[in-house]
């Protein structure tokens, strides 16, 4: 059976212990396999901390990956950029 062109899996890791209290850290990693080219990309990052105390309460904090959010905002005032010059230039 062939393998899917992107894969994405979410990953539980090791749980820690730590006074009393169990964080567990959960990340995504995303898999892109290019057909006839060996090996692929593979990119990991975190999404949340799920944290269970020990009175039985458990509450998930999520990971705001800002680095990301400032790439695509970045990539975006580029492309709108190209655009108006291309725009501006258009006309002439």
């Amino acid at each position: 059976m062939p393998q899917p062109f992107i894969h994405i899996r979410t990953n539980v890791g090791k749980a820690i212990n730590i006074n009393g209290s169990t964080v567990v850290p959960i990340a995504r990693s995303v898999h892109i396999r290019l057909p006839l080219v060996p090996g692929g990309l593979v990119w990991n990052r975190p999404v949340a901390v799920l944290v269970r105390h020990s009175d039985g309460t458990e509450y998930t904090l999520p990971v705001h990956d800002v680095t990301r959010r400032l790439q695509v905002l970045v990539l975006a005032a580029g492309v709108l950029g190209a655009l108006l010059v291309w725009l501006a230039h258009r006309g002439r």
